[in-house]
């Protein structure tokens, strides 16, 4: 449609043309400029160009089913070596979301039906020893805090750091940005942009780290 539409405005070999006039070719800085420009407008990073849309295209295209042969050609590659180093990314399925998500509500649901005759007001979380009180907002951030440490983290990070971890994994497995937002409690996408986007490795990547390691 798009070239059938500019057949007779295209004066060079260029594919992507100014929409005013004299309609001249558009360079490829140019493109680069606008896909950055919409990239930061959409809430990622600065330092996310548009190289990184090479990756998540041809991981996703793997991760789809795709012939390795196919995404090799198609990227204009020599060979499997360049993108197996560079650009092959884990690519969470919207299915594996969903499975997540459902997997916590169960537990939640189980949670609050073993607790349903022991509950005395309105706190999701009980203390397991009778009189069975709720657990105040503090004691779930020590408690949290304590898992964290005795798992390996340092001390300098606590339960409100789970908030970025949380929301920049659902972003990066591809959850609209809006509901995030909304799941929350942000009234806009400015907070999580400064204080909570931040950039989550792949189980891939850690296992790696992991094994460089040994």
């Amino acid at each position: 449609m798009y070239l059938g539409h500019t057949a007779g405005l295209r004066m060079g070999d260029k594919l992507m043309i100014f929409t005013q006039k004299p309609h001249k070719g558009v360079s490829r800085d140019t493109i680069s400029r606008w896909v950055k420009t919409i990239m930061i407008k959409s809430g990622l990073k600065n330092k996310y160009g548009p190289h990184s849309t090479r990756a998540a295209s041809t991981s996703t295209a793997k991760s789809a089913g795709v012939d390795l042969g196919t995404i090799i050609k198609s990227a204009g590659w020599t060979n499997a070596h360049t993108f197996a180093k560079f650009y092959d990314k884990e690519i969470l399925s919207q299915k594996t979301v969903q499975e997540a998500v459902l997997s916590n509500l169960k537990i939640l649901i189980m949670y609050l039906g073993h607790t349903a005759g022991l509950r005395m007001g309105d706190k999701l979380m009980i203390f397991t020893q009778k009189p069975h009180k709720g657990v105040s907002r503090d004691t779930i951030s020590r408690w949290v805090k304590t898992i964290m440490i005795k798992s390996g983290l340092k001390n300098k990070y606590g339960p409100h750091s789970t908030r970025a971890a949380s929301t920049s994994t659902a972003k990066s497995a591809g959850v609209d940005l809006g509901t995030i937002i909304k799941s929350a409690g942000w009234t806009n996408a400015h907070t999580f942009a400064k204080f909570y986007d931040k950039e989550i490795l792949s189980q891939k990547t850690v296992q790696e780290a992991v094994l460089s390691n040994l």
